[in-house]
């Protein structure tokens, strides 16, 4: 089950599984939440503020060497 708002739908497994990033190495590099905050967003049970997602990108570019955007992780829904 992936968490999703009326419009908003969190794609962070996908970003992961196709760059090769495990959500253990993620949570080891974002520092500015818990893991098991991390885990819930990975598992789309959470969704996360933006400063969050922007933390998750920047750690993403640290790990992959490659440049994320927000819509990488949220996708939109229109109703």
């Amino acid at each position: 089950m992936t968490y999703s708002s009326r419009v908003l739908r969190v794609r962070l497994r996908e970003l992961l599984h196709d760059n090769d990033v495990s959500a253990y190495r993620l949570a080891q590099e974002v520092k500015t939440i818990k893991p098991a905050q991390l885990y819930a967003i990975v598992r789309g049970d959470r969704l996360p503020s933006l400063d969050t997602v922007d933390d998750i990108l920047n750690a993403l570019a640290r790990i992959t060497k490659k440049t994320f955007t927000p819509n990488d992780v949220l996708e939109y829904e229109p109703d």
